[in-house]
């Protein structure tokens, strides 16, 4: 039977950046916290996340902190995950959970499928 056993040393590079944004240590610290908080668990499997910040409607005000994460991985491949936001930490936090929960849905439907075609070559 094989198992995906992750690699322990494997380190997670995380760049931040930002358009029309300031990019304030404050802010910085906090998506590189609330990324390693969220993901850290499944470091192993994440070659990088890019946070992207970026205020999109400008001194108008609004719902306009549009916060992605672009996540990468050699067996999860590349997860884009996007959220608007009024406030760019809320955004922050939003696109940290929902891209834990995409990368495990993608590791596991990874294994299930290994699994099935398992199955499938002994039953040939």
């Amino acid at each position: 039977m094989e198992r995906d056993v992750p690699c322990p040393e494997a380190t997670m590079r995380i760049d931040v950046k930002t358009k029309h944004v300031e990019l304030t240590e404050k802010l910085r610290s906090y998506a590189e916290r609330r990324v390693h908080f969220a993901l850290s668990r499944l470091a192993p499997e994440i070659t990088s996340v890019t946070v992207r910040i970026e205020d999109v409607n400008g001194p108008r005000g609004g719902a306009d902190k549009h916060v992605s994460f672009a996540v990468r991985g050699p067996r999860i491949g590349n997860l884009q995950i996007e959220e608007t936001h009024i406030d760019a930490l809320a955004g922050i936090d939003l696109v940290a959970d929902r891209a834990a929960r995409n990368v495990t849905r993608s590791l596991q439907r990874r294994r299930a499928l290994r699994s099935t075609e398992a199955h499938v070559r002994r039953a040939s």
